[in-house]
C-alpha cells in the first residue's frame, strides 16, 4: 500500500477523530489561559481547556509549566493538534517532552496510539510497527472498544508498509477486513483486498468473527449477503428453501444474532426466525425457542402465547418444554387472567424442581392480584425458609399488604417492622416505612453533622487535587507516583488523610472493595457516630465529585442517583464493556451516545465513554431527561435507564395509577424489575453517607420513592 500517511490519518479525510479530548470540571475562559497572548506558565488543567475548546495550536509551549505535569499537558497539546490536523505542532509538542518523562507520559492510556501515529509522521516506521504491535496485543487482554481495534490494525498497516513490509501491510489489512468488517478503516482497503468475491461461507465466517467482536451492523450485512446469495435483500423463504447449506445456516445465525444481542434488532429476527422454525431443518427447534423469545421481547404477549404452545406442540422431547410452559404462565398473568396463571405456576411448581422456589413467588403474586390473599399468604410463607431480603423480605412485606387489605392492620405493621429491622435501607424496607408512616431512616436527629468528617489536606497537595477534580485523575495519580514533591511528602502518614487523598485521587474498585468488605458489620444500620459515618462514605464513595455534582444539577437530578447507578453499572471501573458495547462508568452504548451528543451539540467520537468526564456527562444528562419524560419519577426514570424508555411507557400504560410497589413488581421484564429496586437502595444509601438529612426526611425522599406511579409521559427522549 502506498497511501500517504498524512492523508490517511487526517481526521478531515473521512475517518472519525480517534480519540476524546480529556476536559476539565468548569469552562475556564481563554482569556484566562493567555492562548494567543503573553501569558504566565500554564497547567494541565489550562491546556484541557484548551484542548476541550479546540484551541490547543494556539497554545505557547514555552508557557507551559515545566517537570512532569509540563510533560503531561505537552502529551495533551499533541493529541489536540494532531486531531486539528496541525502536524508539525504535534511533532513540535512531542519533542518538547523532555525524554526521561516519556515512560511516565506513555502510561497514559490513549498516549502510545499518539506517539504511533507520531511516529509515522515523523518517518521513524520501525518504531510505529512496534507501537501498533504491542497496542493490537493489549487489546487483546484489555477491553477497548471495536472502533479502537481497528483503528490500531489499520496504523499498523500503514506502518508496515512505510517500513517497506508489503506482505506485512497486506496481512494486517486482510485482519482489518476479516475481524473488523464494517469499520471505516475496513473499508478503506476492503479494494485492496477483494480480488474475487468471497463465498458464502467465507462471509459467514467473517460474520461470525464481527458478531464476536461485537460489531453487530457489520454482522447483519455479512449475514443477509450470505444468506441471499451475494444479494443485500431476499425473502427468508428462498434463503431456507434454497437447499444451500450455507444459505440456511446464514438465515438461521441472523434471526438468532437480531433477536439476542440488541432490543431494537428483534424486529428485524422475526421473518427469519419464523421462516426457519416453520421447515424442516437442523436449527428448526432452536428457531422456534428463539422465535417465541423474540416475541416476547417485543411485548407481543398474545402471540407469544401461541408460539410457546407451537414450540411446546411441536417439539415435546425438547429439553426447553419447561420453558415454554414458565413463561406462558408469565403471560397469563401479565394479561390479567389471574386464575389461568395460577392454574399455570402451580403445575410449573409441581412439574419443574428447578423452578419450584420461582415459581412459587409467582403464585402468590397470582393469588394476591385475583384477590386471593389467604392462598397468597400461604404460598409467600414457603418462601421464608429462602432467607434473605430478596425472598424472605419480599415475602414478609407482602404478607403485610394483604393483612391490610384484610383489615387487619396490627397483623400487617408486625411484618413491616420485621423487614424493617432486619433489612434496613433495602427495597422492601423502604416500602413498607411507607406503609408504616414511619422515617425511611431511623434517628435522623442523632446523626453527626455532615461536615463532621471532612478532612482538610495539606495545602501543598492543592495543584495536584486541582488537576483530579477537573476529570483527568490518571494524569494526576501519575504525577503523584513520580513527582518528586509528592513522592516524598509525608502527609499521608495519617490513614484519614490517605483515605482523603485516595477518594479525591488515586482511589479505585480495589480500594472500594476494601473498604466496603472492612464496613461490612455497620452498612446495615445508618451511622450513628463521626467513624461510622466515615466508614460509610468510604463504603458508598463520591468517585468524581465535582464532575458528578455539576453534571447532576444540570440534569437537575439528586447525585446520589448519578453514583447509585455508576456503581450498579460498572462497579466504578472506567473500562466497563460489556456484551453490547455499553461502555465506561455509566455503560452508555454508543448509539445513545451518539443521539446524546446531537442534544448536546457537539460530537461523539470512539472512546469518548471510557473518559469519565464524558460518561457522567452523557449518563448524568440521559438519567435526566428520562426523569424529566416521566415528571420527576425517579423509579421509572432508573427502569427506563435500564430498559429503554419505549419499554417503560408500555409499562405505564399497562400499570400506571397502581401504587409504586405493585407497578415495580408488574414489571415483565425480570433484569429491570430488579434493576430498580436495587438502584433505589443504593441511592438511599449514598444520601445516608453523605450525611445529609433533607432527602431523607422528605415523604417521597425526593422524588426516589413516589406513593402512586402517575400515567402519561412527555414524548422528549424515545432512545
Amino acid at each position: 500500500m502506498t497511501l500517504d500517511t498524512r492523508t490517511a490519518t487526517h481526521p478531515d479525510g473521512g475517518f472519525a477523530r480517534t480519540l476524546v479530548m480529556a476536559c476539565v470540571a468548569g469552562v475556564v475562559a481563554l482569556a484566562v489561559l493567555g492562548i494567543g497572548q503573553a501569558a504566565s506558565a500554564i497547567g494541565l488543567t489550562d491546556v484541557a481547556a484548551a484542548e476541550d475548546a479546540h484551541r490547543c495550536a494556539e497554545v505557547e509551549l514555552g508557557a507551559v509549566r515545566g517537570e512532569l505535569e509540563g510533560a503531561l499537558a505537552r502529551a495533551h497539546i499533541a493529541r489536540c493538534r494532531l486531531e486539528e490536523g496541525a502536524f508539525d505542532g504535534a511533532l513540535e509538542a512531542w519533542r518538547a517532552i523532555e525524554p526521561r518523562h516519556l515512560e511516565v507520559t506513555r502510561q497514559l492510556a490513549w498516549w502510545p496510539e499518539i506517539e504511533g501515529r507520531l511516529l509515522l509522521h515523523d518517518g521513524d516506521a520501525d518504531a510505529a510497527v512496534a507501537v501498533f504491535e504491542g497496542l493490537i496485543e493489549a487489546a487483546e487482554r484489555d477491553p477497548t472498544s471495536l472502533e479502537s481495534r481497528g483503528r490500531f490494525t489499520y496504523y499498523l498497516s500503514l506502518a508496515r508498509a512505510a517500513a517497506g513490509d508489503a506482505a506485512g501491510a497486506r496481512r494486517a489489512a486482510m485482519q482489518l477486513s476479516r475481524r473488523y468488517p464494517g469499520s471505516v478503516y475496513a473499508s478503506r482497503v476492503a479494494l485492496e483486498l477483494l480480488d474475487d468475491p468471497p463465498t458464502g461461507a467465507e462471509r459467514v465466517t467473517v460474520a461470525g468473527a464481527a458478531l464476536a467482536g461485537r460489531h453487530y451492523a457489520a454482522a447483519e450485512a455479512l449475514y443477509t449477503l450470505a444468506a441471499c446469495d451475494g444479494a443485500t435483500t431476499c425473502a427468508p423463504l428462498d434463503a431456507v428453501t434454497s437447499g444451500d447449506a450455507t444459505r440456511y445456516e446464514a438465515a438461521y445465525q441472523l434471526g438468532w444474532m437480531l433477536y439476542r444481542y440488541r432490543r431494537e434488532f428483534v424486529a428485524r429476527a422475526i421473518p427469519w426466525l419464523e421462516t426457519v422454525a416453520a421447515r424442516p431443518g437442523a436449527h428448526r427447534a432452536d428457531a422456534a425457542w428463539a422465535l417465541a423469545m423474540a416475541v416476547m421481547r417485543m411485548d407481543r404477549n398474545e402471540e407469544a402465547r401461541r408460539a410457546w404452545q407451537r414450540f411446546a406442540e411441536a417439539h415435546p422431547r425438547d429439553d426447553r418444554v419447561s420453558d415454554a410452559a414458565w413463561h406462558t404462565a408469565w403471560l397469563l398473568l401479565d394479561a390479567g387472567d389471574h386464575e389461568s396463571a395460577i392454574a399455570a405456576y402451580r403445575d410449573v411448581v409441581a412439574r419443574d424442581e428447578d423452578r419450584r422456589s420461582a415459581a412459587r413467588r409467582w403464585l402468590a403474586w397470582s393469588y394476591f392480584r385475583a384477590d386471593r390473599c389467604p392462598e397468597a399468604r400461604a404460598e409467600w410463607r414457603r418462601l421464608e425458609d429462602r432467607g434473605g431480603a430478596w425472598w424472605e423480605g419480599q415475602a414478609l412485606y407482602w404478607q403485610g399488604v394483604c393483612f391490610e387489605r384484610e383489615g387487619d392492620a396490627e397483623a400487617a405493621a408486625v411484618r413491616w417492622r420485621e423487614v424493617r429491622e432486619r433489612w434496613p435501607l433495602t427495597w422492601y424496607a423502604l416500602l413498607a416505612s411507607r406503609r408504616l408512616g414511619a422515617p425511611f431512616v431511623d434517628g435522623l436527629d442523632e446523626r453527626p453533622a455532615p461536615d463532621a468528617t471532612r478532612v482538610e489536606l495539606d495545602a501543598r497537595l492543592a495543584p495536584l487535587l486541582a488537576i483530579a477534580d477537573a476529570g483527568l485523575r490518571d494524569e494526576a495519580r501519575l504525577i503523584a507516583a513520580h513527582d518528586p514533591r509528592y513522592t516524598a511528602a509525608s502527609w499521608d502518614s495519617d490513614p484519614r488523610q490517605a483515605e482523603a487523598f485516595a477518594l479525591r485521587v488515586t482511589a479505585d474498585v480495589d480500594d472500594w472493595l476494601q473498604w466496603r468488605w472492612r464496613a461490612r458489620e455497620v452498612l446495615d444500620r445508618a451511622p450513628s457516630d463521626v467513624a461510622t459515618l466515615r466508614q460509610w462514605q468510604l463504603a458508598w464513595p463520591r468517585f468524581y465529585e465535582p464532575v458528578v455534582e455539576r453534571e447532576a444539577a444540570s440534569a437537575e437530578i439528586p447525585p446520589s442517583l448519578v453514583w447509585a447507578i455508576m456503581q450498579k453499572e460498572s462497579n466504578y471501573d472506567p473500562m466497563a464493556l460489556s456484551i453490547s458495547d455499553a461502555m465506561g462508568l455509566m455503560q452508555v452504548i454508543p448509539q445513545t451516545a451518539s443521539r446524546i451528543s446531537q442534544r448536546l451539540d457537539e460530537s461523539y467520537v470512539d472512546g469518548m465513554l471510557f473518559e469519565p468526564r464524558h460518561a457522567i456527562r452523557y449518563g448524568a444528562w440521559y438519567l435526566g431527561a428520562l426523569s424529566h419524560k416521566f415528571d420527576g419519577q425517579l423509579p421509572l426514570a432508573i427502569g427506563s435507564y435500564n430498559a429503554g424508555p419505549l419499554a417503560m411507557e408500555t409499562w405505564v400504560d399497562r400499570y400506571g395509577d397502581e401504587r409504586l410497589d405493585v407497578f415495580v413488581e408488574s414489571i415483565p421484564w425480570v433484569q429491570a424489575r430488579d434493576y430498580i429496586k436495587r438502584v433505589v437502595g443504593f441511592t438511599v444509601s449514598y444520601e445516608v453517607a453523605s450525611g445529609d438529612a433533607r432527602r431523607l426526611a422528605s415523604p417521597t425522599l425526593g422524588g426516589i420513592l413516589p406513593e402512586r406511579v402517575e400515567r402519561g409521559w412527555r414524548d422528549n427522549v424515545r432512545f
